[in-house]
């Protein structure tokens, strides 16, 4: 088997312009629309790279081209309405020093207790244990406790402030010469003695273990395996009404329902085909909820910002300025400590 490497080095915006110099964000990523009336239009072409799966499945157009949400229709214009979408997917807006930020407050206030035999029971926590099962075969366990006790004083700390901290989380030291941590899937972590062997703060180990288990809470390992399987939904829908039509049902209503399946598998085709592209938005939110999480946890906001600097300087320091534009799957360390910066001014950390 052949490890995957995980280097920690590892959309636009709408909203209406109220005054001069305004600069628009959606999860904190800088976007441009067409202005009208006091509102921002995106066209509707971008929304496939602007959300994430689950909100895109809840928007639907009709034969003319009106977005609606859960049956609600948004306002007629040149695109979709960034303040009628964001605001129906349960953003909330945050204005300072001349931005205007749409930004998602996940809150598990109300989240039930879930047993640790139900969480183990599900199939993708017993698959995430098995990856991680797969890796401990070729590259040991530590042999150090301190390192070990570390980790699990820090990483139980920081899932205290996650939605799944009910869940059983396994964080596991590996001896390994690159500097590193992955989550395998939900539950499950690991991390490198090289990683710690640099000397790294509570507060910054903090924030790469807020990183990785923020992987775990949004499913980013297993989003590919749903959009292959939404994908095959639709495209049986598709077939059933269209066999229908060919069966001389041909209704306006089948043929507008036609028309909305082909689009929205064209939608998530497209996430599917640009995988690395999704994968860096995924590192994108997983740095924002690390964030939040080692933040909640008690640990300083600056933590996943100044390891990953750290990180970057010993790589650079080795291999060279080269090996930065090697890393297909992360984002640049400059634009991940921007959008670190503006989600910490958002949250007011």
């Amino acid at each position: 088997m052949r490890l995957r490497k995980f280097i920690l080095l590892g959309c636009l915006s709408l909203l209406p312009v109220w005054a001069e110099g305004t600069h628009f964000y959606l999860r904190n990523r800088e976007v441009t629309g067409k202005v009208v009336g006091g509102d921002v239009y995106v066209a509707r072409e971008q929304l496939a790279r602007l959300l994430h799966p689950e909100e895109l499945q809840r928007l639907h157009f009709d034969d003319g081209g009106q977005p609606s949400i859960d049956g609600q229709k948004g306002p007629d214009g040149p695109g979709v309405s960034l303040s009628w979408l964001a605001t129906s997917l349960g953003f909330t807006r945050r204005i300072n020093e001349g931005t205007v930020d749409w930004v998602k407050i996940q809150s598990d206030a109300n989240q039930p207790a879930v047993s640790a035999e139900v969480w183990t029971r599900r199939a993708e926590y017993r698959e995430a244990r098995r990856r991680l099962t797969e890796i401990l075969k070729e590259v040991p366990k530590t042999d150090r406790p301190d390192l070990q006790a570390r980790v699990d004083r820090i990483g139980n700390q920081v899932i205290q402030a996650t939605p799944l901290k009910d869940m059983p989380w396994t964080f596991v030291v590996v001896k390994m010469s690159a500097p590193n941590a992955a989550c395998t899937g939900e539950g499950h972590v690991f991390v490198t003695d090289s990683l710690l062997d640099m000397n790294i703060t509570d507060d910054e180990l903090a924030g790469v273990l807020g990183h990785e288990v923020a992987h775990g809470v949004r499913r980013h390992v297993f989003r590919r395996s749903d959009l292959l399987r939404d994908i095959v939904r639709l495209l049986k829908d598709y077939e059933r009404l269209q066999a229908q039509i060919d069966e001389g049902n041909d209704s306006l209503t089948l043929r507008q329902q036609v028309t909305a399946y082909t689009r929205q598998r064209d939608q998530l085709q497209y996430k599917f085909d640009h995988d690395i592209y999704y994968t860096k938005l995924d590192e994108e939110e997983a740095d924002v909820l690390g964030l939040r999480y080692a933040v909640s946890a008690g640990f300083s906001a600056d933590g996943l910002g100044d390891c990953l600097s750290k990180l970057e300087r010993m790589l650079v320091k080795q291999f060279g300025a080269a090996i930065l534009r090697d890393d297909m799957s992360h984002p640049p360390t400059a634009r991940r400590l921007e959008i670190l910066q503006k989600a910490r001014r958002n949250a007011g950390f």
